[in-house]
């Protein structure tokens, strides 16, 4: 299992931090904005649908409550 796991360091952009790690095929994404708190964990085995989110949460306001569900 360790030799397909990776891990990488969190970045941080437009005040949101991410924190992703891949295994196989799998994609988990932490989200968390610096300035509510608020976190969000998320999960993928379509690294396109990963990316797709993660630049859907950097046109978020960092300021207020996101609505996962509204990511489409």
């Amino acid at each position: 299992m360790m030799k397909e796991l990776r891990t990488f360091h969190p970045v941080i952009r437009n005040y949101w931090w991410i924190k992703f790690s891949t295994y196989k095929n799998n994609v988990l994404l932490v989200v968390g904005s610096t300035l509510t708190g608020q976190v969000t964990i998320t999960h993928y085995t379509d690294e396109d649908r990963a990316c797709d989110f993660v630049n859907w949460v950097l046109e978020q306001d960092p300021a207020k409550a996101v609505r996962i569900s509204d990511f489409t």
